[in-house]
């Protein structure tokens, strides 16, 4: 498993010892050799247009009299003009102003995440752009000399538009209608591969991005798309860390009021953080945040040593916690770890409780935000032969999160009862499992709605999609046998999303509804894994190969007739769907026509939702049909 994105042609890199890998990642950190705006890293300079000047044109050939523009489409009457203002902008602008960041001089702890960045998907761009209201401005900027561009150039003000936040990839601008005809593909800096995770604030709007850029095109994987969202959380800590500090110590009691947003992400600048390859074994740490270095007495010119050189495990578990900590890692699970340290102020030796889960298929903590990974995406899983020639070159990155009350001394260790921060006769346990199925491995956050939210996962070998639902618990509606239809599966069609196993658990009771239990559902489903409809028509898959703006109509008539055969079959076992909009339509790859995909209706959250309140479900198994497989679970 990598964290890298790998380049669709060249050569791939070559194979050094650990310890010229731990010098190399040592230099990619160092901040003492390099200046806040010089390129650094050893990244090529490049300069960005104007933002004054104009987008290139599109030839007035390519426009049709009599047809317009198909989707959401970057284009005006012709002309280049970039995303649209997003619903909230309004709002979204008044939350960025209120941060007191734009313009304000380079930083190290931003330049910090965006070297890492760099470091991490060996890219030679990565930025922290925050969308203002004509221009995208670089609060951190690496590989680039400008610090700001115009804002209908911006990708980044792309990620301002779903509605729910998620992490935008272009692998290849030349093929994506949406920037092909961009200044800065066009033009210097020649972009041709991006990566852009919305940097969400605790009210839900979003400042901008945290994005890397490449000048050639490059393939991402979901674990990729997952580590830019973990990074591009930390810089919302850092960005928020003061406004709302300052909250804290004057309206305390009106914010545990009023915000309880506001309070859980205040509580998170209190949690040390930090960043270990766990590839080596000296577990070489990337990148800390200050709360790590006041807790545990690490200090900054350290980064690029080995984890284990400042903590160490009970000597009486050493070996039996480190085959345990190996066997977790082979499986990218999250565990909980006590070590020791020497505080080098007082030379007491304290025990801290760590927290350690995989940075590239989990969020950091409980506190970020829900960001989406497109489908489309592949796992990250390499072949044998990949990872036998990569083993010795790959890094795995590690979170550990620390919080205050997990730091114990070895006086009161004795007395701490069960405590796993203190007692180090507890000092691995693996993290709780969150879903119910003991043969369903979860993957990463694909999207979330009103209702619920959608994960990738691994079932028999099956690219899998796994829905959760949370809904209060209703008695059985007897005269709706067509809604326990849905729900256990019996819907079989080649055109509609289907499950496969569903069973529900009470994880609580609510206060408002008489102490009625809180369900949550999970449903196994069809993995489709060419995104939605909405994302091929933003991307032109259904347009001319030679005009932006003639449509693909063989494409679009085999598409809506699939559709429609959906809902007929729909129809006919009395059900209404509700809501069919674009995103409720996904693609799954297929090779029947030259469209490479075909189109699936997927039943809504919202209408799982609802059918609940009469049906109370009941589990349910039906297995994936084998060409599934092969196909990544449609």
């Amino acid at each position: 498993m990598g964290s890298s994105p790998s380049k669709t042609s060249g050569k791939g890199s070559s194979k050094g010892s650990k310890s010229a890998l731990d010098q190399a990642r040592k230099q990619a950190l160092d901040r003492k050799s390099q200046g806040s705006n010089s390129n650094q890293g050893g990244l090529a300079s490049a300069s960005v247009p104007n933002p004054a000047a104009a987008a290139p044109p599109v030839h007035s050939s390519a426009i049709s009299d009599s047809v317009v523009p198909i989707g959401h489409t970057a284009y005006t009457d012709g002309t280049y003009n970039g995303a649209p203002l997003p619903p909230d902008e309004e709002e979204r602008m008044k939350t960025l102003s209120a941060l007191k960041v734009l313009d304000t001089a380079p930083e190290e702890r931003f330049d910090d995440l965006t070297r890492l960045a760099c470091m991490i998907f060996k890219v030679p761009i990565a930025l922290v752009s925050l969308v203002d209201k004509d221009r995208q401005w670089f609060k951190s900027h690496q590989g680039l000399a400008a610090t700001f561009t115009d804002r209908k150039s911006s990708f980044c003000a792309w990620t301002l538009l779903p509605q729910h936040p998620e992490v935008l990839v272009v692998e290849n601008t030349l093929t994506d209608a949406r920037f092909k005809d961009n200044a800065l593909v066009a033009g210097p800096p020649g972009i041709r591969f991006y990566a852009g995770c919305p940097l969400v604030a605790s009210n839900k709007m979003r400042y901008g991005s945290l994005c890397i850029i490449d000048r050639e095109p490059r393939t991402f994987t979901a674990d990729n798309c997952q580590m830019l969202s973990n990074l591009a959380e930390m810089v919302v800590r850092e960005l928020e860390k003061e406004v709302l500090l300052e909250e804290q110590r004057q309206r305390s009691e009106m914010l545990s009021q009023e915000n309880t947003q506001l309070l859980r992400a205040i509580d998170a600048f209190s949690e040390g953080i930090v960043l270990v390859d766990v590839s080596l074994d000296e577990w070489p740490v990337v990148f800390c945040n200050e709360a790590w270095e006041s807790l545990t007495c690490f200090e900054r010119d350290q980064i690029g040593s080995g984890f284990w050189q400042h903590f160490s495990l009970p000597d009486d578990q050493r070996n039996k916690v480190r085959a345990q900590i190996e066997t977790a890692i082979e499986e990218q699970e999250g565990f909980d770890l006590s070590v020791q340290f020497v505080n080098r102020t007082t030379g007491e030796k304290q025990w801290i409780g760590l927290q350690m889960r995989c940075a590239s298929t989990e969020t950091m903590d409980q506190y970020m935000p829900l960001v989406g990974i497109p489908n489309i995406l592949p796992m990250d899983a390499p072949t044998a032969d990949k990872v036998k020639e990569e083993e010795e070159t790959e890094s795995i990155y590690y979170f550990a999160t620390l919080n205050p009350n997990q730091v114990s001394s070895s006086k009161n260790a004795s007395s701490a009862g069960n405590s796993r921060s203190s007692n180090p006769r507890n000092a691995f346990s693996l993290s709780n499992k969150v879903d119910p199925f003991d043969d369903v491995k979860l993957g990463q956050l694909l999207g979330t709605g009103s209702y619920g939210r959608v994960y990738r996962g691994m079932w028999n070998g099956a690219v899998v999609a796994v829905k959760v639902l949370e809904h209060l618990q209703r008695d059985d509606d007897p005269g709706a046998p067509d809604k326990e239809a849905i729900l256990n599966g019996q819907l079989s069609h080649p055109s509609i999303v289907q499950m496969y196993k569903s069973c529900a658990r009470e994880i609580g009771h609510s206060q408002e509804e008489d102490g009625k239990s809180i369900m949550e559902t999970w449903m196994v489903m069809e993995y489709c894994n060419k995104g939605s409809l909405c994302d091929a028509v933003d991307k032109g898959w259904f347009r001319s190969k030679t005009s932006l703006f003639e449509p693909d109509w063989k494409a679009l008539i085999v598409t809506a007739k699939e559709i429609a055969s959906a809902m007929c079959y729909l129809h006919g076992c009395n059900i209404l769907h509700g809501d069919l909009t674009s995103n409720n339509i996904l693609l799954a790859g297929g090779e029947k026509d030259q469209r490479m995909f075909v189109s699936k209706v997927r039943m809504p959250l919202v209408l799982c939702a609802l059918l609940q309140r009469s049906a109370r479900l009941q589990h349910s198994t039906r297995r994936p049909h084998q060409q599934q497989h092969s196909a990544g679970g449609g």
